[in-house]
């Protein structure tokens, strides 16, 4: 196997910040590079998705390019007039708005879904808010240039609504937000007055925000990753951190004065315990907000010197892209602390330093070291926790044979499924951080979206093969993420061609035949006439036709061959089976689409289709739903069935009640007796 020349497997570099430990991860390096310089918007998808670039050609023409966060291009040179700004939504979704408040949603492969309309009367965009909504899903506010703020609480179902700022002075900070289970907030901000409404209601200002606000102006406000707390920033640089109601200040910190945080180029949250401020493309500050003080404190800051960057936001840390590299800043967790923190003398840090010692010629000392491990249980768990946590493969393996090392030691018998669990996640993840991939997605970001959630992300990037791995990892050959995988790559292959001058194609049609089945063949509980379904909808009839061939149900293929209305096929298809209820749902087709002079005609070839119709209609005869004991002889007379003529004439007769029509009706029961006795010589 290659090696991966851009994925990055450098020791993570940890940063003390007042008993906070920030630890950086290079992940990938020496990309193609993004040429930060000239792009004008820039946004990162969260939980690890593409990038989106956007470049000017002229003051009303925009180019947008997607790629993955290892540089792999998804989409080139996207065209999109006007663009105000490009945001990623969580649904996997860019959605770029223009200056006259009009949005058009593109999937990560640059093709468009939707579009949002916030309204007629909107003369020029002034800022615009993308919110987490308790779906999960994302939301989008807007205001224009009269203070007007228009709002869509998702997306994916866009609806409008819109709320008016009370005053008409100079706005200096705002956002919108969603309280969990509640409805959806804007807060304005207009120096260091606070005003805040919800939907079907009516802005008010927040008197309770007198009692800590500044007297200063605002001029940044982000809500945290779990909608229950807000950092503001002022522009005499002082951060508080308050409650999403404003009724609370949890913590007042001045900065430096040597940071002027004034025109910071982006403010956000590292976990729950970090800000970051990005004060010029070069330089980065992180701050430490764990500070419970109301008394103002100095902040404690780290400056993280880069070349010219961007940053995206994620719920567990942010990632710096710089033009060749991208590196991932978070907090580090309590389990790698405890297990790699620097003179550590943990379990956790214990039981990893034994398993070092194992395979080495000092491997006596792994025993000693393992005796001193106070609660086993523990640091097992603290290894696998870690190891999950960890970018290098190797830091994963090492931490991975300890926590099997020290279940030898355990005085109880481990439960061995977490252990099974983790590697089968880490084995996803660092599929998922190859560079072929591009997706750099955390355990903690593997937690929260889940298995679904991330096979849909890798099929909306086209990433099948990689998709139908991972689902086969975490659910086995026979999940159902791999059928579904398997089918929308069908339909996406056959929907590319039926748009394409491929349609026309004869040889064309054959090979992409040819190339569904032989995948499809690889996974024997898939049908191929699901295949062929797709090729209906997409009207594809022939590539249909091709693909029914090798159905080898008959249930499947007589279905298929329906939908096709070939139904002469289908019947003789539904005979060869020898499968009464096939053909019962063959005729019963023909009854419903065909003249009875044609379905007769067709049921006539094929004796035992004529039988189950003759079976039939004297059925729906004697329940009087619609089919005449007239119909029924022609029938049984135009096939010569003088057998079932007899029996026919008998139960009219027993039925009748005139005498001289039961005569005649035994009297030709008795002719038709006659002959069938003929017939039989």
């Amino acid at each position: 196997m290659k090696p991966d020349l851009h994925l990055a497997n450098e020791q993570s570099l940890w940063i003390d910040v007042a008993n906070i430990q920030l630890c950086f991860t290079k992940q990938y390096e020496n990309i193609s590079s993004l040429n930060l310089k000239n792009v004008v918007h820039f946004s990162a998808c969260s939980f690890s998705g593409p990038i989106a670039l956007a470049f000017s050609q002229s003051s009303s023409s925009w180019i947008v390019s997607i790629r993955t966060c290892s540089g792999r291009i998804l989409k080139q040179n996207l065209a999109v007039p006007d663009a105000f700004s490009i945001e990623w939504t969580r649904g996997h979704c860019l959605l770029v708005l223009n200056r006259r408040g009009h949005a058009a949603v593109y999937s990560s492969l640059g093709e468009q879904i939707s579009d949002i309309h916030f309204s007629n009367h909107i003369r020029e965009v002034q800022s615009s808010r993308m919110f987490a909504t308790s779906r999960g899903d994302s939301g989008i506010a807007i205001i224009d240039d009269e203070c007007r703020v228009f709002v869509v609480n998702s997306v994916s179902e866009p609806i409008v609504w819109n709320i008016n700022s009370p005053v008409k002075e100079e706005l200096t900070a705002w956002s919108a937000f969603q309280p969990h289970s509640q409805l959806t907030h804007v807060l304005l901000i207009f120096g260091s007055q606070f005003y805040m409404g919800q939907q079907g209601e009516q802005m008010t200002i927040q008197p309770q925000a007198a009692s800590w606000a500044e007297n200063a102006k605002y001029i940044q406000c982000v809500i945290d990753d779990a909608r229950s707390r807000i950092a503001l920033l002022t522009d005499t640089s002082i951060i508080q951190i308050v409650s999403i109601d404003l009724d609370t200040l949890f913590t007042n910190l001045r900065l430096p004065s040597h940071h002027n945080l004034s025109n910071c180029f982006d403010f956000g949250w590292v976990k729950t315990s970090v800000l970051f401020a990005q004060i010029s493309p070069s330089l980065t500050l992180f701050i430490n907000v764990k500070s419970t003080s109301l008394e103002r404190e100095m902040a404690s800051v780290y400056e993280k010197h880069t070349g010219n960057c961007r940053i995206g936001v994620e719920n567990d840390g942010i990632r710096i892209f710089e033009n060749n590299q991208v590196e991932f800043a978070t907090v580090a967790s309590k389990e790698q602390k405890t297990v790699l923190g620097i003179a550590s003398s943990d379990d956790g840090a214990l039981l990893h330093e034994a398993a070092k010692y194992l395979d080495g010629p000092l491997g006596h000392q792994s025993f000693e070291y393992a005796q001193q491990v106070q609660d086993m249980l523990k640091a097992i768990d603290d290894c696998i926790i870690a190891a999950c946590d960890s970018w290098q493969p190797e830091l994963q393996k090492s931490l991975l044979k300890a926590a099997r090392f020290g279940m030898a030691f355990s005085s109880t018998t481990y439960d061995t499924s977490k252990l099974m669990k983790a590697i089968r996640e880490i084995r996803v993840l660092n599929e998922l951080h190859s560079s072929r991939t591009g997706v750099p997605l955390t355990h903690r970001q593997l937690r929260a979206i889940g298995e679904t959630c991330l096979i849909n992300r890798l099929v909306d990037m086209g990433s099948y093969s990689i998709a139908i791995r991972i689902a086969q990892w975490l659910g086995g050959e026979q999940s159902e993420n791999v059928d579904r995988v398997l089918l929308e790559w069908v339909r996406r292959a056959i929907n590319k061609a039926a748009k394409s001058e491929q349609r026309f194609d004869k040889r064309a049609i054959e090979a992409l035949e040819e190339k569904i089945s032989a995948k499809l063949l690889l996974f024997p509980h898939v049908s191929i006439a699901d295949a062929a379904k797709r090729a209906i909808e997409a009207n594809l009839p022939q590539l249909a036709r091709l693909f029914i061939r090798r159905e080898t149900d008959d249930s499947n293929h007589v279905a298929i061959l329906l939908q096709l209305d070939d139904v002469p096929a289908a019947l003789e298809r539904a005979a060869a089976a020898q499968r009464p209820q096939l053909i019962h749902q063959v005729v019963r087709h023909l009854m419903s689409s065909q003249r009875r002079a044609d379905y007769e005609l067709a049921i006539r070839k094929i004796p035992l289709a004529q039988c189950l119709y003759q079976d039939l209609v004297r059925q729906e005869g004697e329940q009087g739903r619609g089919v005449s004991s007239r119909q029924m002889l022609a029938l049984l007379e135009q096939a010569s069935d003088f057998e079932r003529q007899t029996l026919f004439h008998f139960d009219v007769a027993e039925v009748e009640r005139n005498p001289s029509e039961r005569l005649k009706c035994t009297a030709s029961s008795q002719r038709c007796c006659k002959k069938y006795g003929r017939q039989s010589d």
